[in-house]
């Protein structure tokens, strides 16, 4: 979106963004005001702003994805939410949020650590199934890979379960492929969706296989096994 970087800060309660020209150089003392190598020029700022410091509806930010129309969506781990902003940064609705009534964990609608869309613009998430263990609150035994279908009116449906037993799922993303049984290489669960996409719809997203769960804090986007890698 226009270079654009958008980082999400669950501490910090706020989703930052990052507009171009960014420094460039081939280290830190390459100096800005000149060009690279490339020929471009380098930037002597970096041009930083808050998208979203909204907690009552983005809570503890931790995952963020484009929507439709030029729209974010916006999950937040702790308070169990996935809400809609706009380009502008202003809070539209919540897809996905917990009934006001639940005090515990896990949740009824799970953690939603990371988010993504699909071609036919069903939401996914990667739910760290949150439990209280010894006095700390961290990931539970039985963390899930989520679902919301939106319905014709573009209302987001009740979560559904697509898969389980998933062991710290801190990432989602969308990939070409079925979904499989997990397997397991080197402590990493891999999973795989397939959308099925009408003509006109098939870009970028249309052409992912959804992938999650890794049992490391700092996991990213777990890429699915080259004999399913997308050219």
């Amino acid at each position: 979106e226009l270079g654009r970087i958008y980082v999400t800060s669950a501490r910090g309660l706020h989703v930052r963004r990052y507009s171009p020209p960014f420094p460039t150089g081939p280290d830190a003392a390459g100096g800005c005001g000149a060009l690279d190598s490339t020929g471009a020029p380098m930037a002597d700022t970096v041009n930083a702003e808050v998208f979203v410091a909204n907690p009552e509806n983005v809570g503890t930010p931790t995952g963020i994805t484009a929507a439709a129309g030029g729209n974010w969506y916006i999950s937040s781990v702790l308070t169990g939410m996935i809400s809609e902003y706009n380009s502008d940064g202003d809070f539209l609705r919540r897809i996905v949020e917990p009934d006001p009534d639940e005090t515990g964990v896990p949740l009824s609608v799970g953690h939603p650590q990371q988010v993504a869309v699909d071609c036919k613009g069903n939401i996914y998430y990667a739910d760290m199934n949150l439990v209280v263990s010894g006095g700390n609150l961290g990931p539970g035994p039985d963390g899930k890979v989520r679902r919301v279908r939106l319905d014709l009116a573009g209302n987001g449906r009740p979560p559904e379960i697509i898969k389980s037993g998933l062991s710290f799922p801190d990432g989602v993303a969308v990939f070409p492929g079925d979904l499989e049984t997990p397997r397991r290489e080197t402590q990493h669960a891999r999973a795989g969706l397939s959308r099925r996409c009408p003509a006109p719809a098939r870009d970028s997203m249309c052409r992912r296989r959804l992938a999650s769960a890794r049992r490391w804090p700092y996991a990213h986007l777990l890429l699915p096994r080259r004999d399913h890698a997308h050219p």
